[in-house]
């Protein structure tokens, strides 16, 4: 009889024993990490401010700039939850450290992201000289403001709001202020925290245009992802190519979609949609039975698309 640690396979524990969805489960693991790897050595590769990145609208690549965007937003996104449990957790247990940091971060998400990625970007691309890393970093970053800070704010409040009975429990059991944090606190402020990451998550889908089309100096860098797909798309009026990229977007976004409106689902009533984009273009195209035109003003501005 095969064994294995020093027991035969039928004497394990039952929740050792290989089942059927551990064999689907692990080519799925195995190839989520595969795609990781392939897709962060992509964000690493050589390259030199006004080198030309193809970008193509065959919807064929669809799915591998899917994939470069996901990842930008889970990079984003886990950033954004370190940033917010520990923002949070001084400002919520520190008087001093509150007076001050409630104030930045108000004043941080006042900021438009666009400012952020401004500012931001010249640090970036002289912190990866010679490397795509750093506009990929600029743009993780921006879709990280736009996350955060609704993230911390939701912790804050739910640090606050633990009940004193509780607390006085915590204490009874002799936790420390570190397990009190991480057996009371985190499990009381979580369903909050989940829901506003879905927030924040549908949030950041509307800034991914904006994120990955970076100026420096004049010259303007696409990086592989649904917003450059979309950006181009619109610079070269193919609307066909953004309805791949809205389908594409909408099979990856599982969260914040909002509910049935049937003047926006019913071409014979559409009075128009509204999208983020990244170029400048005035199209006239057939909706239903009534031609429409798709007016797109400024760089990562808002194009809507009315009667």
């Amino acid at each position: 009889m095969n064994q294995r640690w020093g027991l035969p396979i039928v004497a394990w524990p039952s929740r050792f024993r290989p089942s059927f969805w551990d064999g689907v489960a692990l080519p799925l693991v195995i190839g989520g990490i595969m795609l990781f790897a392939w897709a962060s050595q992509q964000m690493s590769v050589p390259f030199h401010p006004g080198q030309a990145i193809h970008i193509s609208l065959d919807p064929r690549h669809l799915p591998e700039y899917a994939l470069r965007t996901v990842m930008r937003m889970a990079l984003a996104l886990a950033l954004s939850l370190v940033f917010s449990i520990g923002y949070a957790a001084v400002a919520a247990k520190s008087k001093r450290a509150e007076k001050l940091l409630i104030p930045v971060l108000d004043i941080l998400q006042s900021v438009p992201i666009l400012g952020f990625l401004s500012i931001t970007v010249t640090g970036f691309i002289a912190l990866f000289p010679g490397r795509l890393l750093g506009y990929e970093c600029a743009a993780i970053f921006a879709i990280f403001t736009s996350q955060a800070w609704n993230m911390t704010f939701s912790l804050y409040q739910s640090f606050l709001g633990v009940p004193n009975d509780l607390r006085e429990a915590a204490r009874m059991y002799h936790l420390s202020r570190w397990h009190g944090f991480w057996q009371l606190e985190m499990p009381f402020a979580l369903p909050q925290l989940v829901w506003n990451m879905m927030m924040s998550v549908s949030g950041g889908w509307f800034f991914v245009v904006a994120s990955e089309a970076i100026s420096v100096s004049g010259n303007t860098v696409l990086l592989p992802g649904i917003g450059s797909y979309i950006s181009l798309a619109i610079d070269q009026r193919d609307l066909h190519a953004v309805a791949s990229a809205r389908q594409s977007a909408d099979n990856h976004q599982q969260t914040g979609q909002r509910g049935g409106d049937p003047d926006l689902a019913d071409p014979r009533t559409s009075r128009g949609i509204c999208l983020m984009h990244a170029g400048n273009a005035t199209v006239s195209v057939q909706h239903g039975h009534e031609p429409v035109t798709a007016v797109v003003v400024g760089r990562g501005g808002v194009g809507c698309v009315d009667r």
